[in-house]
């Protein structure tokens, strides 16, 4: 993805997370309130890391901060080959596919996120044990 698609005005207003596997940057998430409950994500993990729970450790995240703002509904633009993972966290796809960046993407949503609903899950695995986030 080009370098002026990644960032956007969004990024100012957003809650950002960043996950570091030693000091290496490896995944980002993004959060952005729009209106009373609307809340947009956009996330990015380094390919290497995908089966190494950091996209997990910023979805997570990012719902429980979804929860705390009282967001309510999460819409995302999901990269079509990432569908099932988003839909173990309960989002749905709808509406057809399109391109963004160039890739295919369909549009999801997670419906009414609600404050202490939300718990983050351990995760016991030494793939994971060297990963760190920050806010």
């Amino acid at each position: 993805m080009l370098e002026e698609e990644e960032f956007d005005e969004a990024d100012l207003r957003s809650h950002h997370v960043v996950v570091y596997s030693e000091s290496r940057h490896v995944a980002t998430g993004r959060l952005f309130k729009t209106g009373k409950k609307l809340a947009y994500w956009k996330n990015a993990v380094l390919k290497e890391y995908r089966e190494k729970h950091a996209g997990k450790l910023v979805v997570e995240k990012l719902m429980e901060r979804t929860a705390e703002l009282d967001a309510g509904d999460i819409y995302i633009h999901a990269q079509t080959h990432a569908v099932s993972f988003y839909e173990k966290f309960g989002f749905v796809a709808y509406g057809d596919t399109f391109l963004e960046a160039n890739i295919e993407h369909i549009s999801m949503i997670k419906k009414d996120v609600e404050s202490g609903s939300l718990k983050l899950s351990e995760i016991h695995s030494s793939s994971t044990s060297n990963i760190k986030f920050c806010l």
